[in-house]
C-alpha cells in the first residue's frame, strides 16, 4: 500500500478547483508530478519570457493580478525556488502605483471643486475632506521616499503641488454672501 501524497495546493486553490468542478481524484493524480523547485529547464524557460502574470493578496485578502513585461531576461531564477522580476506594472495598469495615486488625487480634486463629483455631477467644495486626501498623499510621499522610480516621484510631487495650491487658494478666499432669489423670500 502506498503512502498518501500530500496535496501541493493550498486551501484556496483547492476551493477554487472544487468550485470549478475539478475532480479531487485528478488533483491526486497530478500531485506527484508537481515539484516545489524549478528544474534547469524551467529556469531557462522563465528567462526567455517577455511577460508574466503576477498575483498577490491585498490587506483584505482579495486577490489581485497584473501583467508584468520586459525584454527577455527580465525574469531570472536566482536559485531553484526563487524568481527575480525586473519590471514594474505599466503606468496605465489599474494595479500600478501611479493609478493608485491618481485615484486618491481624484478624490481630493473632487473635494476641492476641481472636478465634478462622480455621483452628483456637481462641483462642490469640502475643504476638510480635501485636506484629508491631500494629507493621505503627503503621508505616502513620506513613506515612499527613496523607493519610487523617477516617474512616480514626479507624478506624486506634481499632484501634491497642484492640490495644495488649490487648497490654499480656497482657504484664503473670502466666503461669498449667499444670494437669494424672490422665490426664496416669497416661498414661491
Amino acid at each position: 500500500m502506498s503512502a498518501a501524497v500530500k496535496s501541493p495546493w493550498h486551501e484556496g486553490e483547492l476551493e477554487a478547483q472544487r468550485r470549478a468542478g475539478v475532480d479531487p481524484a485528478y488533483a491526486a493524480k497530478v500531485a506527484p508530478f508537481l515539484r516545489p523547485y524549478l528544474t534547469e529547464q524551467h529556469r531557462d524557460f522563465y528567462a526567455e519570457l517577455p511577460f508574466v502574470v503576477a498575483g498577490a493578496l491585498d490587506d483584505a485578502g482579495r486577490p489581485w493580478a497584473t501583467l508584468l513585461q520586459g525584454d527577455p531576461g527580465f525574469l531570472q531564477a536566482t536559485d531553484v525556488t526563487r524568481l527575480h522580476v525586473e519590471a514594474e506594472p505599466d503606468a496605465d495598469d489599474p494595479a500600478s502605483f501611479a493609478s493608485f495615486l491618481m485615484s486618491i488625487a481624484s478624490n481630493a480634486a473632487a473635494s476641492l471643486g476641481m472636478m465634478e463629483h462622480p455621483v452628483t455631477r456637481k462641483r462642490e467644495v469640502d475643504l476638510e475632506l480635501g485636506k484629508h486626501w491631500i494629507d493621505v498623499l503627503g503621508m505616502l510621499e513620506k513613506k515612499t521616499r527613496g523607493n519610487l522610480v523617477p516617474q512616480e516621484q514626479q507624478i506624486l510631487e506634481g499632484l501634491l503641488a497642484d492640490l495644495r495650491m488649490q487648497f490654499v487658494s480656497l482657504s484664503n478666499a473670502t466666503p461669498k454672501a449667499r444670494s437669494f432669489s424672490s422665490q426664496d423670500i416669497t416661498g414661491g
